[in-house]
């Protein structure tokens, strides 16, 4: 698991989403041996969110699978694009696939993202209707709230963050790559795992950790007064100053900034902080799913 205690404090600029695209006709098979979700439930119609692990059962990204154009794409951080690529091609050995980052453009979409990419009237109402669509240059999720392709224009992933910290929906950047298994990010609770479909690398651990009941870290929400910059890595505390979990991410809001958190869960009930001394404290918030409170 790599170091992340020497991780820089300096606040980053927006961060990005990009697209790898996996091809040929062994696609299918190259992703189910690697990723946690079930790719025979994938379609296009139903994109999935899904997790990559090491060896370990370590989370090394999450992202959203397309599959678009008889073609798999895979929406990550683009500041971890290279190193997943790069990492990808390793497991195609003689399979009839190839993996190979996309000119083509990820931004996070809204309604109004939407009127001032159609023009079509018949297009615009599709979007009340269907989950996702597809035009010949652009294909639309509307549970992720993402638009890929060619004619859109790189934006700003501020609002989608905040959206997602809001529904419980975890994203990994750069400093907690390779952190967490899937289960301390609520995946098994967000239906972004099958335990059903066979082996997978991490799979063994992963499993082990659902089966056996040994889960003692969840991701949680909360809220703490704004003035503070936090990043994805920070440590979370307790009265002591001793460290009980990781911000996961975190974007300001109005007059408080909104996060995720992986907690012990025994040390739940305690006050949690973002300093050694107590201060920035965080209050608790519901996110629209039930949490196991055993560990």
């Amino acid at each position: 698991m790599p170091d992340h205690s020497s991780k820089a404090t300096t606040p980053k600029p927006h961060r990005m989403l990009a697209a790898i695209r996996v091809s040929g006709a062994d696609r299918y098979t190259l992703l189910q041996g690697q990723l946690t979700q079930d790719m025979s439930q994938l379609a296009p119609d139903k994109p999935l969110l899904a997790g990559w692990t090491n060896p370990k059962g370590r989370l090394i990204c999450l992202c959203w699978l397309f599959d678009w154009h008889n073609t798999l794409w895979l929406v990550v951080p683009d500041e971890l694009r290279d190193r997943i690529t790069k990492r990808l091609k390793m497991f195609v050995l003689r399979a009839d696939a190839q993996v190979e980052n996309s000119s083509l453009l990820v931004q996070p979409a809204n309604k109004e993202t939407l009127n001032s990419l159609f023009s079509s009237k018949d297009l615009l109402e599709l979007k009340d209707t269907y989950d996702c669509f597809y035009s010949d240059s652009i294909f639309f999720l509307k549970q992720a709230g993402l638009a890929i392709g060619s004619s859109v224009t790189a934006g700003n992933t501020t609002s989608w963050r905040l959206a997602n910290i809001r529904a419980g929906i975890p994203s990994l950047w750069t400093e907690t790559c390779e952190l967490f298994i899937p289960q301390m990010l609520n995946l098994d609770l967000l239906g972004a795992i099958s335990f059903s479909k066979g082996c997978y690398v991490g799979q063994e651990i992963i499993a082990r950790t659902q089966n056996l009941g040994r889960i003692k870290r969840r991701m949680y929400g909360f809220k703490v007064p704004s003035g503070r910059h936090i990043q994805p890595g920070d440590p979370v505390y307790i009265e002591n100053g001793t460290t009980v979990g990781t911000v996961v991410d975190a974007i300001p809001s109005d007059t408080v900034t909104e996060l995720l958190a992986v907690i012990r869960i025994e040390l739940l009930a305690h006050s949690l902080s973002l300093a050694k001394d107590g201060s920035s404290v965080l209050k608790p918030v519901s996110l629209p799913y039930t949490i196991p409170e055993t560990v």
